[in-house]
């Protein structure tokens, strides 16, 4: 997401996803979502085998679990976007049960103002 709501911007990210698609080649589908908010974002999750996020998050670094990509909210027309954030705990709810299990590293960069840390997800069992 190059911008959320109430945030700073991210410069790199529209170049980023240039290069990700350049890099995975014609052999793979690739499905951007430049603004999504959680329900979208769950959604594809559902779908995808590879996910690659170029967005801020939050880290907790007391309890890891509340960590999470910011996205932001879905919108009425009439409404402005919000910030809303898709946890760590809510991922393994995208895969159906008996599915492939998360990602190892489910939030690889994590940015909380201007430190960045790196946060590794729990193993599937």
């Amino acid at each position: 997401m190059p911008e959320i709501p109430r945030a700073d911007h991210i410069p790199g990210s529209r170049a980023e996803i240039s290069e990700v698609i350049a890099a995975m080649g014609p052999s793979v589908s690739i499905e951007t979502l430049e603004y999504p908010d959680v329900a979208s974002a769950m959604a594809q999750l559902q779908e995808s085998n590879i996910t690659h996020s170029a967005c801020q998050g939050v880290s907790g670094l007391v309890d890891p679990s509340k960590s999470g990509l910011i996205l932001q909210t879905a919108k009425m027309a009439t409404e402005e976007s919000r910030q809303d954030l898709l946890s760590v705990r809510e991922v393994p709810q995208a895969h159906p049960a008996g599915g492939d299990c998360i990602p190892h590293r489910l939030l690889d960069r994590a940015e909380t103002g201007d430190k960045t840390s790196r946060r590794r997800s729990p193993r599937c069992q």
